[in-house]
């Protein structure tokens, strides 16, 4: 009779714990979104965030290589451009040394920035073209800079 009263209570303690446990994870659970619920706001974010990241894209346009080449690029003040050229405006390209390591600024890197900018502008040709070296500057963050400037004109 002992050993049976002892299993009865036995058995109830361990009712009573598989019952307290499955309100503690009950409990555990409601605390914790489903499958479904994160489902939902992960989508949206994916939706919302590969809209943003290619909607940035819309409108820019890639300079063709070749457009960048057929640009004529003439040094100092003896150069007139034609008449019939029209004025686009000043165009600045800049070679800079960044860190130590990196190569020197150079003139031929500022006049290929010069005619990318140009570029843009949809110019021809870019007169007057002037370079100066720069120092140690904080805006740009360069050691040693070259910047190229000159008018861009398209015929």
């Amino acid at each position: 009779m002992r050993a049976t009263r002892a299993l009865a209570i036995g058995a109830a303690w361990v009712a009573g714990q598989a019952q307290d446990g499955a309100r503690r994870r009950l409990r555990y659970e409601s605390r914790i979104p489903s499958g479904d619920a994160l489902e939902v706001p992960l989508r949206t974010t994916i939706v919302v965030l590969s809209t943003v990241l290619l909607g940035g894209c819309v409108g820019i346009e890639p300079l063709p290589p070749r457009t960048v080449s057929l640009i004529r690029v003439y040094q100092g003040q003896d150069f007139f451009p034609p008449v019939t050229a029209t004025y686009l405006g000043p165009v600045h390209g800049r070679s800079c040394q960044a860190s130590p390591w990196d190569s020197a600024p150079s003139e031929l890197a500022a006049t290929e920035a010069l005619k990318i900018q140009a570029a843009t502008k949809r110019a021809t040709l870019v007169a007057g073209t002037t370079f100066e070296a720069g120092g140690p500057t904080l805006i740009p963050n360069c050691l040693a800079s070259i910047t190229a400037t000159g008018g861009a004109y398209r015929l």
